[in-house]
This record gives structure tokens, C-alpha cells and sequence, in this order.
């Protein structure tokens, strides 16, 4: 199977860039992933969802759901800092949590990683 479309799954609250502006958590990301999910089974397509483990959480029947159709889960930590804002074990425990709440929540390994904010530190 060839993956060409990735989606980072986190809320619109976890982005570092609108954080100051944010007023109120109001948490609607599985909205745009039901309508998503719809989308790529009309087409029957697949994706990879990079997803934060926070939201996986509070959503595990819609990750569930998810890699139930087919798609790949990848690790977008877990609550999606700054990397490189945080020490070398603060970034090895958001990832390490990340893949260890998305694996047991779908009961499979999670090999994809992909940093948020575009930022990867150097060491």
C-alpha cells in the first residue's frame, strides 16, 4: 500500500502559534475527522494520521475507528511542544508516551514519528 497523504491530528489549541490567542479549549478536531474519514472512503484512499496522544485519549473509538479503515497511526508526541524548548529525556518521554498510548490504544506497534512545530532539535 502506498501512503501519499499525511494528517497531523491534534487540536487547534495545541498549535504553539495560536496559543496566545486561544481563550477556550473547545475541542473539535474529531468533527473534521469523521468528515475526513468520509472523504478518503469515498475515494478509497488511505492516510497517515500523525496524531498527539493527548487528543487519542479522549477519542480511543475514533483512533480505533481510524486505523480500523485501513490507515496508518503515527506518533506526533503527546502533547506537542516545542522540541526544542525541552531537555533530551523531556523530548525521549513525550515521544516514548506518545507511542505507548497510541499502541495500546489501537493494540499495535506505532513506527511513524513526526515532530510538531517544525522544529526537531539538533541533538
Amino acid at each position: 500500500m502506498n501512503l501519499f497523504l499525511t494528517i497531523d491530528l491534534e487540536e487547534y489549541f495545541h498549535s504553539t502559534f495560536l496559543q496566545p490567542y486561544v481563550k477556550k479549549k473547545v475541542p473539535r478536531a474529531h468533527i473534521q475527522v469523521e468528515y475526513l474519514l468520509k472523504i478518503l472512503n469515498k475515494y478509497n484512499s488511505k492516510s497517515t494520521f500523525f496524531v498527539v496522544s493527548e487528543w487519542a485519549e479522549k477519542n480511543q473509538n475514533l483512533l480505533k475507528e481510524i486505523y480500523s479503515e485501513g490507515h496508518e497511526i503515527a506518533a506526533h508526541t503527546h502533547s506537542h511542544p516545542v522540541l526544542t524548548n525541552l531537555t533530551n529525556k523531556e523530548v525521549y518521554e513525550e515521544i516514548y508516551k506518545s507511542k505507548v498510548i497510541l499502541s495500546d490504544i489501537i493494540n499495535d506497534k506505532i513506527y511513524g514519528f513526526r515532530c510538531p512545530n517544525f522544529a526537531m532539535p539538533n541533538n
